[in-house]
């Protein structure tokens, strides 16, 4: 199962719908193909690629990469592509939280504290009520090595001035040991 893609801005760009995506998670669950990255673009992602060697292998490693970012939509049709739609991050999960619903997978909510994931699961447990969810509200501790892609604008929007690549797991922990994380 590939994914038909653009080569464009040094990346592979996939200009998927939201359903298309759903969809071929879906086949890739039940071909129980080894886990997906999907990774979001916008006009931000693209420039860090181009100045950030760590950061493009990451986003080229990625099974999808979704156009999150409408200049992208734009960009691509100006050089002739057919792109249909720019698809949100938060559609795609919209999506596979249906796929879960229907389907009775279970889900792992992961990178919040404990009150955050209980709203969240909360709310999302109002609109799939067949949503199961893997170890609720159970709060891990999850040390990795990382590569962090640093802004160099002045101007920050949104309280963003870098990403973070994972380029490897070290270890998974229940119980989150004493620290700053810990507070």
């Amino acid at each position: 199962m590939d994914v038909n893609s653009i080569r464009q801005f040094g990346l592979n760009i996939c200009p998927m719908t939201a359903k298309e995506i759903t969809d071929f998670v879906a086949k890739s669950i039940i071909s129980k193909r080894e886990p997906l990255i999907i990774s979001g673009i916008n006009a931000y992602a693209v420039v860090c690629a181009q100045k950030d060697q760590i950061f493009r292998s990451f986003i080229n490693q990625s099974t999808i990469v979704n156009i999150d970012g409408f200049s992208i939509v734009m960009a691509l049709r100006l050089l002739g592509y057919k792109v249909k739609q720019r698809v949100a991050c938060s559609d795609i999960f919209h999506g596979l939280f249906k796929l879960a619903d229907t389907n009775n997978y279970s889900i792992y909510l992961l990178g919040a504290h404990e009150n955050v994931v209980k709203k969240a699961a909360k709310n999302l447990e109002l609109q799939y009520t067949d949503l199961g969810f893997e170890k609720p509200y159970t709060p891990v501790y999850i040390e990795v090595e990382a590569h962090l892609v640093k802004s160099d604008t002045t101007t920050i929007t949104g309280g963003y001035d870098s990403t973070m690549v994972v380029t490897k797991v070290l270890k998974v922990l229940k119980d989150i040991p004493e620290g700053p994380c810990n507070q």
